[in-house]
């Protein structure tokens, strides 16, 4: 599978075609596809979704995606990395905030994947927010990289409030509390003290020695498992698209060091670290029922 590098912080593009001549392919940056015009399909990750003016996807880093049209598209594409945000500028965006948001869309995008914006609203927003992005990056003068990050970040929450409704919905339709619990469990996923079960259970007024069977009737897998799968998915992400040492990596998802994160990946994974990013392909963030080959 060819991997499609840059090495820039952000870059944006506008293509109009009658026929897809690319092969599937991955990437080693974060995409924002919108469709200014046009009809077809695309393949994100094996799974067939269908396309139409005004659809936005957004492809992670290693996601596999090609497209066939059906009708000529204009597509716009937004790539962009963390690079982006390490850049100095006059509003010094937080680089810890940055991380915290894209990880959490990461770990739950596969939750909302396909045309990612379903309420109209926040897809007029994104949109404005795109159109805004191309004409500062054609102007490119000393304000456009801050403009153009705080642009990024606007995206960013548009599509978090979204895939945080997602994760809500998840939860069994008669029990809202349980869908508000997720979405803080996911909001304080590296804040070990604010998961703890007696925080959890007087936050949300459970009985604390109720509260694990609760959560597992709710979700059919214990809290613990629940947390962990959560931060790992954060952990493929920064081992196979970051050169972030494994020691950063763990005291960013909150592990006790590099020895602890070590330890227990392999037992999870039934494979080192070392090993998983040699074979350099997500697990837990893969979307189901892949097929091995993009259909189209």
């Amino acid at each position: 599978m060819h991997t499609e590098y840059s090495n820039m912080a952000f870059e944006v593009s506008i293509e109009t075609v009658n026929k897809w001549e690319k092969k599937p392919h991955k990437h080693s940056f974060f995409e924002l596809v919108y469709i200014k015009e046009g009809k077809g399909k695309q393949c994100i990750n094996y799974n067939i979704f269908d396309y139409e003016k005004n659809n936005i996807f957004l492809l992670p880093p290693l996601d596999c995606h090609s497209f066939k049209v059906e009708e000529p598209t204009t597509f716009v594409f937004l790539k962009f990395s963390e690079k982006l945000f390490e850049q100095n500028n006059a509003y010094e965006i937080n680089t810890q905030n940055w991380f915290e948001k894209i990880a959490y869309i990461l770990r739950n995008y596969n939750k909302a994947t396909g045309n990612i914006i379903k309420n109209q609203e926040d897809n007029s927003k994104i949109v404005q927010l795109i159109d805004l992005i191309i004409a500062e990056n054609l102007k490119r003068d000393q304000y456009s990289t801050a403009i153009i990050q705080s642009m990024v970040v606007g995206i960013l929450n548009l599509l978090t409030r979204h895939i945080e409704q997602e994760v809500y919905n998840i939860a069994k339709p008669n029990d809202s509390k349980f869908g508000a619990l997720l979405k803080y469990i996911q909001k304080h996923l590296f804040d070990n003290e604010k998961l703890k079960i007696p925080v959890l259970a007087e936050r949300f007024n459970i009985s604390p020695t109720y509260f694990s069977e609760y959560f597992k009737q709710n979700y059919g897998a214990t809290l613990q498992k629940y947390i962990l799968e959560s931060r790992f998915k954060v952990v493929e992400t920064r081992l196979l698209y970051s050169d972030h040492t494994i020691k950063e990596i763990a005291f960013e998802v909150g592990f006790t060091d590099s020895s602890h994160l070590s330890n227990i990946f392999k037992r999870h994974y039934k494979m080192s670290i070392g090993e998983f990013r040699k074979k350099g392909e997500y697990q837990l963030l893969k979307t189901s029922n892949t097929t091995g080959k993009c259909a189209i």
